[in-house]
């Protein structure tokens, strides 16, 4: 694609072999019905231990739009976002997990919360969300934290499926676990923020990431974090003191 795209669709890959070839499947369908020669699709593998890169590289060499970036080793998801992030093109960039527990099918709608709506950022919240309870009660208190404290408006601020106008996350200074708290991110850089009910499913391939201990160590991680943002770490780094909105 010597054009820069509309779109940039981004996932972290780790460990998903057997989820990528309906991924990257049923996200190729669903693009080119709405933004046909107008997409890419950026791939960011963390150091796969199993035949997740191979796959990758195999549908590359199938499809233009598809565009695989390579950790050398695991980094985790943070560092996975930033990549992605660095590596989209399009003037609007949409996460979405690989585990295909969000659906492809909902990326047009969380775009149009963008391109229609004029909002900046088009988030999801998850409808039956199917994870452990464990996982949604801490969802839940995050949420509740947030909107109080932050001010955010949404009611899943843990979702990791959203579109945002790539220039809210040019250059964004994520440390520790800062991808858990990317809406506030973004409302703290001026973004204004809409969310959408989206569809979510059960893990049906592989082994989800999260463990008890991360939802533990979150409560003095989410301390750090709120000192960074009312210091203004990520508003400084982007030179967003002003709203870019518009």
């Amino acid at each position: 694609m010597s054009d820069a795209p509309l779109i940039s669709v981004c996932s972290p890959v780790h460990n998903e072999e057997g989820n990528l070839v309906a991924l990257v499947g049923r996200m190729r369908q669903t693009l080119d019905s709405r933004f046909a020669g107008r997409w890419e699709y950026v791939l960011v593998d963390d150091g796969s231990s199993d035949s997740s890169n191979e796959i990758l590289k195999r549908l590359a060499a199938e499809s233009p739009e598809i565009r695989v970036v390579e950790h050398g080793r695991n980094k985790g998801e943070r560092a996975a976002w930033s990549t992605a992030f660095a590596a989209a093109r399009g003037d609007i960039v949409v996460l979405l997990a690989a585990d295909l527990q969000s659906p492809p099918e909902d990326v047009p709608a969380l775009v149009d919360v963008v391109l229609v709506d004029g909002f900046d950022v088009g988030t999801g919240l998850r409808r039956r969300r199917q994870d452990a309870w464990f996982y949604s009660a801490a969802t839940f208190v995050l949420t509740c934290f947030t909107r109080v404290v932050f001010g955010v408006p949404a009611k899943d601020v843990s979702s990791s499926f959203f579109a945002v106008r790539r220039r809210f996350v040019t250059d964004l200074p994520l440390i520790e676990n800062d991808h858990r708290y990317i809406l506030p991110i973004l409302h703290r850089r001026g973004a204004s923020i809409r969310e959408i009910p989206i569809h979510h499913y059960p893990r049906v391939s592989g082994q989800s990431h999260y463990r008890k201990s991360k939802v533990l160590r979150g409560i003095p991680e989410l301390l750090r974090f709120s000192l960074r943002l009312f210091r203004g770490y990520y508003v400084s780094f982007h030179g967003m003191e002003t709203s870019l909105r518009g």
